[in-house]
């Protein structure tokens, strides 16, 4: 029982406890260490999420040490504000053909989408050229990039300090796809962004094969590797095939629909069925996070209880020790 209270080996406990001088100090601490860490599981789980501390920031920090200490607030934030970004700075340099009617001919002319009267390529679109091409150097690349290679720098990446300040971003994963979220993921949607906001793809039905294609491809990528762990079944590498396999299907069902433009039952028919499965893949995702939720509920009980119990066994081993006193 005093191995479990202490946490020491058996040689370490037996000295502890012959000496008579430190006997009694030494039961002291271990229960109110032990209290200590069961109070510490019970206000990790009542608390306020608003109220908790997660030791990012010391007290009145210097300028250089507070941006040091906000990185993982900046990386997080960067990252959620990237597809906007990139969808942004590529509608900059987004053209479309539009027909001029001249004198003699009718020609087709690049002009920008967002502002038709600004043609492309022209002394009128060079500043925003310049301001797409930065951001996208900076933001678009440049983050991603060095978030990669943050990470990648240390050596051991599931120290606690590193995963409390980059395990938004590699938990989940299998160890060596630690930078499935970072590069992967991120590749797949600035392909799709740069078939709906470019001029890479003129035509309509072109677009719309290419967005099957990469959402095919993106699929077989997934479903070959499966980066994600390996814990309860590969039910995150499940959950993920399901997703991209609705996607494709969507897509796909979608192209088909304008493509051939079947009849108004046919559109009804496949509509219902699409809409039927995007229901179902959202309520299966939904219960398999409200199953996780849950489980990990389960475990910070059962972790507090254990708690408890040692509590409980070490105010035992103090009353009998003043017995025998």
């Amino acid at each position: 029982m005093a191995l479990a209270c202490a946490g020491l080996s058996s040689t370490q406990l037996q000295a502890a406890v012959e000496d008579e001088n430190t006997s009694q100090a030494f039961i002291d601490k271990v229960c109110q260490d032990t209290r200590k860490r069961a109070a510490e599981a019970t206000v990790w789980q009542c608390t306020d999420a608003r109220e908790l501390d997660f030791a990012f920031f010391t007290p009145f920090p210097r300028p250089r040490m507070l941006l040091h200490q906000a990185m993982p607030v900046i990386w997080l934030t960067q990252l959620a504000l990237w597809p906007t970004l990139l969808s942004k700075f590529l509608q900059m340099i987004r053209c479309v053909p539009m027909r001029e009617d001249l004198l003699q001919e009718t020609k087709s002319v690049q002009r920008l989408a967002l502002h038709p009267d600004v043609k492309c390529w022209k002394e009128d679109h060079f500043a925003l050229v310049a301001v797409a091409f930065t951001g996208l150097s900076l933001w678009c690349v440049g983050v991603p990039l060095l978030l990669f290679i943050q990470i990648w720098k240390l050596k051991d990446r599931q120290d606690a300090n590193n995963y409390r300040r980059y395990g938004f971003f590699i938990r989940g994963l299998e160890p060596r796809y630690w930078y499935w979220d970072i590069l992967v993921k991120r590749a797949d949607t600035c392909l799709m962004l740069l078939v709906a906001n470019t001029s890479i793809a003129d035509d309509n039905n072109a677009k719309l094969l290419l967005f099957p294609l990469i959402s095919g491809l993106m699929l077989a990528i997934n479903n070959w590797y499966k980066p994600y762990s390996n814990g309860q079944a590969q039910i995150l590498d499940y959950i993920e095939f399901i997703l991209l396999l609705t996607r494709f299907v969507l897509f796909s069902s979608v192209s088909a629909l304008l493509i051939f433009f079947p009849g108004e039952e046919a559109v009804s028919v496949v509509g219902g069925l699409l809409l039927g499965m995007l229901g179902a893949s959202a309520f299966y995702a939904g219960l398999q996070t409200l199953a996780q939720a849950l489980r990990s509920s389960a475990g910070l009980s059962s972790e507090q209880h254990h708690f408890h119990g040692k509590e409980d066994t070490c105010s035992f081993m103090l009353r009998s020790w003043n017995c025998a006193q």
